[in-house]
């Protein structure tokens, strides 16, 4: 499951962003995340990981049915989207990921 942030953001702008886990698609009726297994984020022009320099170390947290995370003031590229991918385990015992992607853009 891919969600795509809207209106772009620019490379300046530090905001918390937010994966959803909630949609029907993702979460077992009765299920919710237990823990962060994992938060990527990388270029979604050629895949290279940059999460040092788009997520502010320490942000992503599981508040709720969410995956809640802080994009680095002055992180990114004009002209280039990024795929932020969170891994999660749940109460229930299932392995899942939802993604993110955010357009870096002149605003």
């Amino acid at each position: 499951m891919t969600q795509v942030v809207k209106p772009p953001m620019h490379p300046d702008d530090a905001e918390w962003l937010t994966i959803n886990f909630g949609a029907k698609e993702a979460l077992l009726e009765g299920d919710s995340l237990a823990s962060l297994t994992s938060f990527v984020c990388a270029k979604a022009s050629d895949g290279a990981v940059v999460t040092s320099t788009m997520v502010e170390s320490g942000s992503p947290s599981i508040i709720g049915n969410k995956v809640t995370f802080l994009k680095k003031k002055g992180g990114g590229t004009l002209g280039e989207d990024y795929k932020y991918t969170a891994y999660v385990h749940t109460t229930l015992g299932e392995d899942l990921k939802a993604s993110l992607i955010v357009e870096i853009r002149e605003t």
